[in-house]
């Protein structure tokens, strides 16, 4: 999973502590109209085994291909083959869909040196994700930037081609500031425009000074960098002075070509589909057992125990498993981007579990679309589970870096589970979950320590029946929530940091 749901966690954990138990179907009160069928028979054959047993399976093909999953391995090829055989077996009707993603693999140090000043990688600038291999010197030119920042609202630096002065037949760096419009448009303009490099730096607003991840979403033309807010300053002080600089990012960047595998139930009604999805790629840096072999093991071993009794859905149930998702979503969009108006419609909600046993857990029920009735029901189907079985746990804003976010844009209902990834365990948290307050939910999250020798069987249990609990109702449900959806907003808009506008793709921000 890129860095999901990473910020801040809304309060209200509301469950009370209790030892593990199977959920009965219990009072009126723990359910929700509509999704009351009693999934106590599939919620009792999910088990610690079995979901384990598919993430040591993943483990294993790692371990004997470069220790990792990741989008165009070899090791992603054999974790998409592992799954599609325990399908077919059990009578799913399977297929592995190809879609073109973006690749980029950085092959060296970038650097940036201005005024006779070479900076620091990681510390004043860092590469741009797609960013365009190369170096390019010349003269720094300043395009459109505030400094200081606007009062309200945001930057638009460089959002529009009349922003850049023609760079003429000079080599030239355009220095941009952060702000309004995407990265990639950005420097989509620079390029237009004539220049040879370009430099972004950080907005200056409160919490937009520093470096972080971005990406410029598919592969660019020009060596890109983003720097801290303060180093920016100083880059156009000496733009206006006349000033030049160098810029060299080593990197490849190019078109790829990758998987995903979708399977469906034979039965159930075609046009009120359950979609249940998971990513099973894997970063370079590690197995990616937590992130996200368990999520997909936890579907997985929820599918084949639905074939294994017999259990005949009424809405059709379809399960994904994404690829690409660790470089930007990008499974799921072409998965959502392949979709029909038609078929679009028939999806009647969109369940996403994407990291499910992290080793300090805290349980978080992610929540969709604000603006929508029906996100909202997805949210009290999950919370009820919780409430039955007496298991604490708390709510996590959806802020567009996990596989729902494709679902959402286009008004599909949304929702999932997720037990944390490097955002750091709360006071609150350890008194609700145990574990470490402190301490990243994920200690391992993107690391090569992300193996099945640091996991929550606990957590892996008690999410993997939640998730069973919640699908069968879907699956079993003769309410229509997307009647409730009429009035939502259909693109949900993320906010980030102090409420200014911001998206992701994967673990990385485009804006």
């Amino acid at each position: 999973m890129k860095s999901k749901w990473k910020s801040a966690l809304a309060g209200g954990g509301l469950g009370m502590v209790a030892a593990l138990a199977p959920a009965p179907d219990a009072a009126a009160s723990h359910q929700v109209p509509g999704f009351e069928a009693d999934a106590s028979r599939l919620v009792g054959a999910i088990t610690t085994k079995g979901v384990v047993a598919h993430m040591n399976e993943l483990q294993w093909i790692a371990d004997y291909r470069d220790g990792n999953r990741a989008a165009t391995t070899s090791g992603h090829a054999a974790s998409v083959s592992y799954v599609r055989r325990k399908l077919d077996a059990a009578g799913y009707r399977t297929s592995v869909r190809s879609f073109d993603y973006p690749y980029f693999k950085l092959r060296g140090t970038p650097s940036l040196s201005a005024g006779g000043t070479s900076y620091v990688d990681g510390r004043d600038f860092t590469y741009m994700e797609f960013s365009g291999g190369g170096s390019a010197a010349g003269r720094l030119v300043a395009i459109d930037v505030q400094i200081p920042p606007p009062a309200s609202g945001s930057s638009t630096s460089g959002c529009e081609a009349a922003d850049f002065p023609p760079a003429g037949a000079e080599p030239a760096i355009a220095v941009i500031q952060r702000g309004t419009c995407d990265f990639s448009v950005k420097v989509a303009n620079a390029a237009a425009a004539g220049y040879d490099g370009v430099v972004i730096f950080n907005e200056g607003q409160p919490d937009r000074t520093d470096l972080f991840p971005g990406t410029l979403g598919e592969p660019a033309a020009l060596p890109t960098l983003f720097t801290t807010y303060a180093l920016g300053q100083k880059l156009v002080t000496l733009a206006d002075a006349g000033g030049s600089g160098r810029v060299e990012v080593k990197a490849r960047s190019e078109m790829r070509k990758t998987y995903n595998l979708v399977a469906e139930t034979a039965g159930g009604r075609a046009d009120r589909v359950v979609v249940v999805g998971a990513h099973l790629d894997s970063v370079r840096e590690g197995p990616g057992i937590n992130d996200n072999a368990s999520g997909s093991g936890a579907i997985l071993e929820l599918a084949l125990q639905m074939a294994k009794l017999k259990i005949q859905p009424k809405n059709k149930v379809r399960f994904g498993w994404w690829g690409a998702e660790e470089l930007g979503l990008f499974g799921s969009t072409a998965y959502v981007d392949s979709l029909s108006e038609q078929q679009a419609a028939s999806i009647m909600a969109y369940l996403n579990f994407d990291m499910i046993a992290s080793h300090n857990y805290a349980w978080l029920i992610q929540q969709g679309n604000p603006d929508s009735a029906a996100d909202k029901v997805v949210e009290q189907v999950f919370t009820k589970y919780f409430q039955r079985a007496r298991l604490p746990y708390q709510y996590t804003p959806a802020d567009g870096r996990s596989d729902y976010a494709a679902f959402s844009d286009i008004g599909i209902p949304v929702g999932g589970l997720f037990s944390g990834a490097d955002a750091i365990k709360t006071e609150k948290q350890a008194r609700l979950f145990g574990g470490v307050a402190g301490q990243p939910l994920d200690p391992c999250y993107h690391k090569a320590c992300d193996t099945n020798r640091y996991i929550s069987r606990r957590s892996t249990l008690v999410l993997s029946r939640a998730i069973a609990d919640t699908v069968y109702k879907f699956a079993m449900t003769e309410r229509d929530i997307r009647l409730e959806n009429i009035q939502a907003a259909q693109a949900r808009v993320m906010t980030v940091q102090t409420g200014q506008e911001a998206r992701y793709r994967g673990p990385h921000l485009a804006r």
